[in-house]
């Protein structure tokens, strides 16, 4: 193959990077943006820059830990844009294409060709892994992390120590594994072989600031828990974590059957398999070794297994005890990926790379039109999952579509209820704080009744869950027209004053307390 000018290789995959994402800006929120951005109105109002170095921090943001950058940018992108799904994703998309470049300008700067370099950047740009990543607005804390941190190696390789420590503050302001710059900058030096002692001064501000960031993220911005710490015994932690370590190079090198998901299931006999791939990949990466890799080689082998490690199912950490991976875990991993791929094909090879993965992408994007889509995708790989049947019939029910929803959320409720989720029944008997029942489950299924015209049967479900969670949002509303439904007012009358009690100036409470004080009905409410 004739050799292809290293900006006509940036430029393609720029190109195909935009084929693949921005057809698809426009489609509905969903996923974490419903949480995070489209359902808090906290965001929606001034928030003062004090705001976000206090505890208050978590009630406006509904984050567990602290990433006051990346919340900054929900807010500001709110009001500048309101919530055209198109105008959220658009910063987001082009932080992606600033990543590929600054992947490009690194890998340079470490001696790699300007070819490899490029395609490493090509590659990059268009890993149908990164769908995840770009599509859902409130995980732009990784693509903040990935350019800030990028941003600083290549300032740090200039001895441009002041503009590498704002962008050191900025990744880790974004997220937490930001912390990671400290480490990958003495790779850098390591791998370029520059003098430790020459930047000594550099190496003390990075410290002081990774001091300063633990200081308030270990204090008083420790937040709130992720989630219960489940006891599960060593053998079974390090088995996961083999298994997650296995998907992820997997994901990676064969980006096909991507899931918003990746649950950890109990442990099965064919999980033995992960150590032996794991086996195998040490075996070639010691052939790597021996074959005097180059520096910028070596790094891009080194760079993913700090984020890796960090999100390993190994460490006892909440919530990723119940997640095997995200792809978004995989977004700066992928790049060291990438470019040991563009340095170890040809370019033939590399193109056909280019143009297969490019492919996904779209396909993978494709899967974003539809919120439904996403967990109908889901619901298919774990069909006795009840967070993938409740998913799916929340999507329903906010595409207006409350038959299908039901029949979904029966099957989420009789999956908890029968103790028939094996996620479910192997880790809720580890820890109290994971319940059986659900408070969202019966709301929802609660509010399709309700749009069914089957009040009867919504008003237990509707009660059920205010049980299980008092402060549960529309229960409520919908209880309240049940009631005036089957003209029992003055029930619908204390569930308006009740609901309006927690939640003042609701329009759907006010017009149903003076629905239920003139003892008729006159409207007739939607709830999806």
């Amino acid at each position: 193959m004739k050799r292809i000018p290293a900006i006509r290789i940036l430029a393609l995959g720029a190109l195909l990077a935009a084929g693949v994402y921005l057809p698809r800006l426009g489609a509905p929120l969903a996923w974490d943006d419903l949480p995070y951005i489209a359902f808090n109105p906290a965001l929606r109002r001034p928030i003062p820059p004090s705001a976000y170095f206090r505890p208050a921090y978590f009630e406006v943001s509904r984050e567990a830990t602290w990433r006051p950058l990346a919340t900054w940018t929900y807010a500001a992108m709110l009001r500048a844009f309101g919530e055209r799904p198109w105008a959220l994703r658009l910063p987001g998309f082009l932080l992606h294409l600033a990543c590929g470049l600054l992947a490009f300008l690194l890998l340079r700067e470490l001696g790699s060709p300007d070819g490899a370099a490029a395609w490493a950047a090509a590659l990059f740009l268009v890993h149908p892994v990164h769908v995840e990543t770009v599509m859902c607005v409130s995980f732009n804390e990784d693509l903040l992390v990935c350019a800030g941190l990028l941003g600083m190696l290549l300032a740090h390789a200039r001895g441009r120590t002041v503009l590498a420590g704002a962008l050191y503050a900025a990744a880790m302001l974004s997220k937490e594994t930001g912390i990671l710059g400290l480490p990958l900058a003495a790779l850098l030096d390591r791998e370029s072989r520059r003098p430790w002692r020459a930047r000594r001064g550099s190496y003390a501000a990075y410290a002081i600031l990774a001091a300063s960031y633990l200081r308030l993220r270990l204090g008083p911005l420790a937040g709130p828990s992720e989630g219960p710490a489940l006891a599960l015994p060593l053998w079974e932690r390090a088995l996961q974590a083999a298994k997650a370590l296995a998907v992820s190079l997997r994901v990676l090198a064969l980006p096909v059957g991507l899931r918003i998901e990746y649950f950890a299931l109990p442990p099965r006999p064919a999980d033995l398999l992960a150590p032996a791939a794991l086996a195998a990949l040490a075996g070639a990466a010691a052939l790597l070794v021996r074959r005097r890799p180059a520096p910028d080689e070596r790094f891009a082998f080194a760079w993913p297994w700090p984020f890796l490690a960090a999100v390993s199912p190994l460490l006892p950490a909440g919530v990723l005890n119940l997640r095997l991976l995200a792809e978004r875990f995989l977004y700066a991993p992928c790049l060291g990926f990438s470019a040991l791929a563009a340095r170890r094909l040809r370019p033939e090879t590399l193109a056909v790379l280019l143009l297969a993965w490019t492919c996904l992408g779209a396909r993978r994007a494709a899967d974003w039109s539809r919120e439904e889509r996403l967990w109908e995708g889901l619901a298919e790989i774990y069909p006795r999952s009840a967070k993938a049947e409740e998913g799916l019939g929340e999507a329903y029910l906010r595409a207006g579509d409350p038959a299908r929803a039901a029949q979904a959320l029966e099957k989420a409720r009789a999956l908890r209820e029968e103790r028939a989720d094996p996620i479910l029944r192997r880790y809720a008997p580890l820890t109290p704080e994971l319940p059986w029942d659900k408070a969202s489950v019966y709301r929802s299924l609660g509010l399709c009744y309700a749009d069914l015209g089957e009040e009867a049967r919504a008003e237990p479900l509707l009660r059920r869950a205010l049980e299980l969670d008092p402060a549960a949002p529309s229960a409520h509303a919908a209880l309240a027209y049940a009631a005036a439904r089957l003209g029992r007012f003055d029930e619908a009358r204390s569930w308006a004053e009740r609901g309006l009690e927690r939640f003042p100036g609701d329009p759907l409470l006010l017009r149903l307390l003076e629905s239920a004080r003139e003892r008729r009905l006159s409207f007739r409410a939607r709830f999806s």
